[in-house]
């Protein structure tokens, strides 16, 4: 081999070993993609002065429960009230708290948990009662029910009607959440949203509202599942 030769092939050997390193770095996780994404994530949206801070116990991983079944929640009425709100499902959001509809004329169904009707658990609704953006919304009637009062969760196929067993305001550093969404309890079904005092400098509404009702025809059995207190009192 020539002197000239020789010199062509260390080059040769010299851009060969190059090009594996930059193909082992990248299969490794190199590269600049990664770091494009994390810098390029969206920020948090502002809350709500109503966001409804539940943090679900034990977040699951994957896609909702169901999400895409026809027993899934549609429409939820409470005829006293003369209150109808869509339904929709929803996950968590950024903070590991139960994600809520944007807009207060709508309301979320947590679909990790259980369904409205089934055998199970405490199936959990939650919405804003105002925002700044859409004002109040039917939520804010919700502390006007009454124990015994009808509340109908509709599906596409079926209707399943509920009674009121408790109305309760409860502080929001005080929620039971481990009770709140029970998947494996008695069939309950909750409505949460805001309540109480509005203090801008605390971060929003102080308190919860939590509804809980039973599956009409069931024999109502004492309501232990929430602190004990009257109806409508701060729990603290």
């Amino acid at each position: 081999m020539t002197r000239k030769g020789g010199r062509l092939w260390l080059a040769v050997l010299a851009v060969s070993v190059l090009l594996a390193g930059v193909a082992s770095w990248r299969l490794t996780g190199g590269g600049s993609s990664q770091m494009v994404t994390e810098q390029t994530a969206p920020a948090p949206a502002e809350q709500s002065p109503s966001t409804t801070q539940l943090s679900p116990v034990d977040r699951p991983s994957g896609l909702p429960r169901d999400a895409g079944r026809s027993g899934v929640p549609r429409l939820l009425a409470i005829p006293r009230l003369s209150l109808e709100m869509p339904i929709v499902p929803v996950k968590v959001d950024r903070d590991g708290a139960m994600a809520l509809p944007e807009k207060p004329t709508e309301i979320g169904w947590y679909a990790y948990g259980p369904r409205p009707g089934e055998r199970g658990g405490s199936a959990v609704l939650g919405g804003h009662i105002d925002s700044r953006q859409y004002g109040s919304g039917p939520l804010a009637a919700l502390r006007r029910l009454h124990k015994g009062d009808e509340v109908v969760v509709r599906t596409v196929s079926t209707r399943h009607t509920f009674r009121v067993v408790s109305v309760r305001l409860i502080r929001k550093q005080a929620l039971p959440l481990r009770t709140l969404f029970d998947r494996d309890g008695e069939q309950r079904l909750r409505i949460i949203t805001c309540g109480g005092p509005y203090i801008r400098s605390q971060g929003g509404y102080q308190n919860n509202l939590v509804v809980t009702a039973i599956p009409e025809r069931t024999t109502p059995p004492p309501d232990r599942s929430m602190p004990r207190s009257p109806a409508g009192k701060v729990q603290g």
